[in-house]
This record gives C-alpha cells, sequence and structure tokens, in this order.
C-alpha cells in the first residue's frame, strides 16, 4: 500500500484541489450569474428550482448556498427586489397599484402590499402620497 501511494506521489497523481482564489472567483462569477437572472425575470414567476438549476444544483442545496452567501433567503430576496422596483413605479408612473402589483411579479395584491408594508412601513398608496 506505501508503495502504491509513493508511486502516485511520485507522479503527482494526486488530485489537488483547486486553490482558494480560482474557487472564490466562481463562486463570485455564479453569484452574479444569479442575481442578474433575478434582476431579468423579476417580473414573472422564479421558481427556486429554476435558480438551483442555473448553478448546477439541488434546490435544498441552493437554499444553504444562497443563505451563506446573501444572508437571506431566496424568496426573500426576491420579494425585496420586486418591492424596490414596484417603489420605483409607485413614484414613476401612474399606474394602478394593482397593475404595479402584478408587473413586478407578485400574484397576489394582498402579498404584495404586506410585503411593501414590512419594507417601508406604509401602504403602496400611502407610498405614492408622501413620494414627490
Amino acid at each position: 500500500m506505501y508503495r502504491i501511494l509513493a508511486l502516485l506521489a511520485q507522479y503527482q497523481l494526486f488530485l489537488h484541489p483547486e486553490p482558494l482564489c480560482i474557487r472564490k472567483k466562481e463562486r463570485s462569477d455564479q453569484c452574479k450569474k444569479l442575481l442578474r437572472y433575478i434582476q431579468d425575470n423579476y417580473d414573472s414567476k422564479i421558481r427556486l428550482s429554476d435558480l438551483a438549476a442555473i448553478l448546477n444544483m439541488n434546490p435544498q442545496y441552493f437554499c444553504r448556498f444562497f443563505k451563506t452567501h446573501f444572508h437571506t433567503t431566496p424568496i426573500s430576496y426576491i420579494n425585496q427586489y420586486r418591492v424596490t422596483q414596484a417603489a420605483d413605479l409607485l413614484t414613476g408612473s401612474s399606474l394602478s397599484i394593482l397593475e404595479i402589483a402584478l408587473d413586478t411579479g407578485f400574484e397576489s395584491p394582498s402579498y404584495f402590499a404586506s410585503i411593501f408594508r414590512r419594507t417601508f412601513g406604509m401602504s403602496p398608496e400611502e407610498y405614492r402620497k408622501a413620494m414627490p
């Protein structure tokens, strides 16, 4: 057994792990790709399985990966991005609140209002009136 290990070492046949800097760059590129996908598709239904597939991960591992790198859940991140886009539309357009909710990917106006209130401390209507 020792002879086999010595031969493997002599011919450098052991697999060397990637240097840490390569893994960090790869992770960074994966995170950028993921965020770009969310930004490009926030207005439609985004499934965890779709996000996991982008990084070739199963959904359970993907959720842990996301939480580790972004310190929030994928659903929370997507909702925060959507509600931020909605806030811009509330001040920059004359669309109805229902249209804004649907245009930013929320399937339920009441869920949109709940997330909006939790984020901004006021309803979408109050926000629209308060912002110039």
